[in-house]
């Protein structure tokens, strides 16, 4: 079992690998490339859309993995049918820039998509009270999906900070994942690691190639699917997880309300968050991506750890965590976007 399951994920690092060494010749072809605009930190054109062969390395192996007997069937339809979907989409919208309003609908539909087959919100735990939402709880696990949808593709917005972003959270949820012995999530958790690997060589400061709405869209989606799926099982608390995805979730959270206090036209494209601020500041996409990693790795999965243990002030630990990001994220916000 043990050498079946090596061998699928170094297969899913290999065909990620290959696959993005050879992509960026076809993307520009395809004419599917990043092009220079007031929102760039780019001055070059640079192919995007890389997710698509990320997300078939994953995907792939996740229909190996059910041939195999170590997936089920309902996660064959969670992340092989819902992951496929959204990654064509996001494809489409890498080649053609879809609609906001079409881009939206996706994301909806998605959501809804997995949380038919996942059965539904389960029951949140609040240090010792346990709350069942019912109905009302769908209609939130919708939104709160659409928005980390959105999320993701709003981090990846400097060379290699969405793609090592995903490289941490999903080795540290794999790590968690088998430590509550739920091998299968841990096992889908480490094929997405596997192919963000595979990725990471090309997209690192300097890329040569951008992950796409393609990439974002799947990321995002599967690593949702991780988070609803654990909530179903015993041991990984929606505390745990918004600990691990402390810098992503604080970052956007924070841009965005001191935007709607801060900006007219709130809603319009921009580049204020925190870390692209410091980014271009610097003059340095690697300095951030560094700094971020190093927020991820020595503060925020230690309380992540800490909340598995110590489940019962799991929120108060949540919040020891985003306190001091979200100073950061104030400081270095939108309010320093034209410095």
């Amino acid at each position: 079992m043990t050498i079946t399951v090596a061998t699928l994920l170094l297969s899913v690092f290999t065909c990620s690998l290959v696959g993005n060494f050879y992509y960026p010749r076809l993307a520009l072809r395809l004419r599917v490339h990043a092009v220079p605009n007031y929102r760039s930190l780019h001055p070059e054109i640079t192919p995007r859309g890389a997710g698509i062969v990320v997300a078939a390395a994953n995907l792939v192996a996740v229909l190996a993995g059910y041939r195999l007997g170590l997936i089920h069937y309902q996660s064959v339809l969670i992340f092989f049918s819902g992951g496929l979907f959204v990654t064509l989409v996001g494809f489409a919208d890498d080649r053609f820039d879809l609609p906001a309003v079409s881009r939206l609908l996706v994301q909806i539909a998605a959501a809804i998509w997995m949380l038919y087959w996942f059965g539904g919100m389960p029951e949140l735990g609040f240090g010792e009270i346990i709350v069942d939402l019912g109905w009302l709880g769908n209609i939130l696990a919708v939104l709160a999906m659409v928005w980390f949808f959105n999320l993701f593709n709003f981090m990846d917005g400097i060379d290699g900070m969405a793609t090592s972003g995903t490289l941490y959270v999903t080795g540290a949820a794999t790590l968690i994942l088998l430590i509550n012995n739920n091998h299968e999530l841990a096992l889908l958790s480490a094929l997405i690691c596997a192919a963000a690997a595979g990725f990471i060589y090309f997209n690192w400061p300097p890329a040569r190639v951008f992950l796409g709405d393609a990439g974002s869209s799947f990321f995002s989606y599967t690593i949702a699917a991780l988070i609803l799926g654990s909530l179903w099982g015993d041991g990984v608390s929606l505390w745990t997880w918004l600990i691990l995805l402390g810098y992503f979730v604080v970052d956007t959270t924070v841009t965005l309300l001191t935007r709607l206090v801060t900006v007219r036209k709130w809603y319009r494209a921009h580049r204020s968050h925190a870390y692209q601020n410091l980014a271009r500041i610097w003059g340095d996409h690697l300095k951030m991506v560094r700094l971020v990693l190093l927020i991820e790795l020595f503060w925020l999965f230690p309380l992540a750890m800490l909340s598995i243990w110590m489940h019962e002030i799991a929120p108060w630990l949540t919040a020891v965590a985003f306190l001091p990001i979200v100073v950061f994220a104030v400081r270095n916000g939108p309010l320093r976007e034209n410095a």
